[in-house]
C-alpha cells in the first residue's frame, strides 16, 4: 500500500508539472503574439475558432475511454 501511495504521489507531481509547463507555454504565446489589426480582426477570430475546433477534435481522437467521450461531447456542444 505504501508503494502504491508513493507511485500515486509521483504521478500527481508529474501531472502538476505538465500542467505548469503548458500554462507557461500558453502565457508566452499569448504575450508574444501581436493582436491582429482591427481591419482583419473578425476574420482572424473566425479562423481561430475553426483551428480551436480542429484542435479539440484531434485531442479527442487521441484520447481513450471516458475522457475521449467527455471531450467529444464538448466538441459537439461547440458546433
Amino acid at each position: 500500500m505504501e508503494r502504491f501511495s508513493r507511485e500515486l504521489r509521483r504521478l500527481d507531481t508529474a501531472h502538476q508539472a505538465e500542467f505548469a509547463l503548458l500554462d507557461a507555454l500558453a502565457r508566452v504565446v499569448l504575450h508574444c503574439l501581436p493582436e491582429p489589426p482591427m481591419e482583419i480582426r473578425d476574420q482572424a477570430l473566425t479562423k481561430m475558432k475553426e483551428r480551436h475546433q480542429r484542435l479539440l477534435k484531434m485531442a479527442a481522437l487521441n484520447m481513450q475511454g471516458d475522457a475521449r467521450a467527455a471531450l467529444m461531447e464538448l466538441v459537439e456542444r461547440g458546433n
